[in-house]
């Protein structure tokens, strides 16, 4: 933000004096009928004028981080994986519609996590957090619990039903992720960064003018020529009635209705930088290990690609996956899968969702090559989801999916819902917290 003008230091000083004296640090905040501090009422004013100038809010990228338990964990509220790297911790809990023990709970951690528990200025400071980007390429996570795989644990030659896990250390599954792609989706890095000032600079500095000009009006009506504006009751206060009837003034109503535009060109400015940065393309290569007792089925070993990319109002989730299975002294029981999964944010703006629900539909197809279990070699699945937000990185997913074939064993189509809780304390943290 650039210095203010020398013209305006004498007027700001008598609006601090006046509305800052000892005496208006004692009194009581303006909580009165008509008491009014100038913040409330310019907040007030320009945000009922730019009600007048705005109409239905833009939709934005919908989010691309992993934060639930991958898809390939299997019973998961997604089919397709996010290519995306929480920043700061973050926590996901699912459990199926119809049960009541598939529970699965995935934790998700990266280097810049211990970095800012050691030093919460890491993430506070600008220049800090641009310096520690490459610790925010690197994720690690964990899915505990869930469900195990259908097959023969008593020797009889028929394949037993999978069971679902008792405690959540009998099935464990570990993804180590790395950020392929430089450019990210985070408006603090260094090159988003950069977009954003460079944007919306020009649009900041008219805002501010006129933001100013109100000032400077006040300022002068408060000194001089119209006392009455003071509070009767509060004297570090301000007559609401008093100062709505002079900021109805036409001079004054001009300057309000000026600043408003320049609210919107500058929310304008903002928005298309925040699209430029959302479109950005994101790659991540992932490896992991599935771990588990023996009653759960056994170990397995995947390695993936996942692909963000987004537009103005829509995002595509992109995955390619290995798994294989181990089978000691035979051969290596192997599945591949593609993944492709379109979402968009609808009702963004809404007495509904602030920032939007997230609606997102997926298909994933699998190829078994050597799976005795598996009766057929490919399998088929569709997914619908709705994540809805109930507070700042807290959300609720709700899914359903169809798949053409019950547990690989069986020639029926099969149907499940599921639902989750997810924590991202990289979004939840802004709520509260500066930049």
């Amino acid at each position: 933000m650039r210095p203010v003008r020398h013209s305006l230091i004498g007027p700001l000083a008598v609006l601090g004096a006046l509305l800052f004296s000892p005496g208006a640090a004692r009194a009581q905040s303006c909580s009165g009928e008509d008491d009014v501090s100038l913040n409330q009422i310019l907040a007030e004013v320009r945000a009922k004028a730019i009600a007048e100038l705005t109409g239905k809010q833009p939709l934005e990228t919908p989010d691309s981080k992993q934060i639930t338990a991958a898809s390939d964990t299997g019973d998961a509220t997604s089919l397709v994986s996010g290519a995306d790297i929480p920043t700061l911790f973050a926590l996901a809990a699912e459990r199926g519609l119809a049960s009541t023990s598939d529970g699965k709970i995935t934790l998700n951690l990266s280097p810049f996590d211990v970095l800012a528990a050691l030093d919460p200025q890491v993430r506070d400071r600008q220049s800090l957090y641009e310096k520690h980007a490459l610790a925010r390429r690197f994720g690690l996570s964990a899915t505990l619990g869930g469900k195990g795989d259908s097959f023969d644990r008593d020797g009889d030659g028929v394949a037993d039903p999978a069971l679902e896990a008792v405690d959540l250390q009998d099935i464990v599954a570990w993804e180590a992720r790395v950020r392929l792609s430089k450019s990210s989706r985070d408006r603090r890095d260094a090159d988003n960064y950069k977009t954003f000032f460079t944007s919306i600079s020009s649009a900041f500095e008219a805002q501010d003018d006129r933001f100013d000009q109100i000032v400077v009006s006040i300022t002068k009506a408060l000194g001089t020529t119209n006392p009455e504006l003071r509070s009767t009751t509060n004297p570090s206060c301000l007559s609401r009635s008093e100062l709505q009837k002079f900021l109805d003034r036409p001079a004054l109503r001009e300057q309000i209705l000026a600043l408003a535009q320049a609210d919107v060109a500058l929310a304008a400015k903002a928005e298309a930088a925040a699209k430029e940065v959302d479109k950005k393309p994101i790659w991540t290569l992932v490896a992991g290990v599935l771990s588990r007792k023996d009653d759960f089925g056994p170990d397995k070993r995947m390695a993936a690609i996942r692909g963000a990319m987004g537009g103005q109002d829509r995002n595509f989730n992109l995955n390619l996956e290995w798994n294989e299975t181990d089978n000691p002294g035979g051969t290596k029981p192997t599945m591949w899968k593609a993944g492709l999964e379109y979402s968009v944010l609808v009702l963004k703006g809404s007495a509904l969702s602030a920032d939007g629900i997230k609606v997102a539909g997926s298909g994933a197809y699998e190829i078994y090559d050597n799976v005795p279990s598996a009766k057929f070699d490919t399998v088929a699945r569709l997914n619908a989801k709705l994540e809805l937000p109930v507070a700042k990185g807290v959300k609720i997913p709700i899914s359903v999916t169809w798949a053409n074939h019950h547990d690989l064993i069986e020639g029926e189509s099969d149907i499940r819902g599921h639902i989750g809780f997810t924590i991202d304390l990289s979004e939840a943290r802004k709520h509260f917290l500066p930049n």
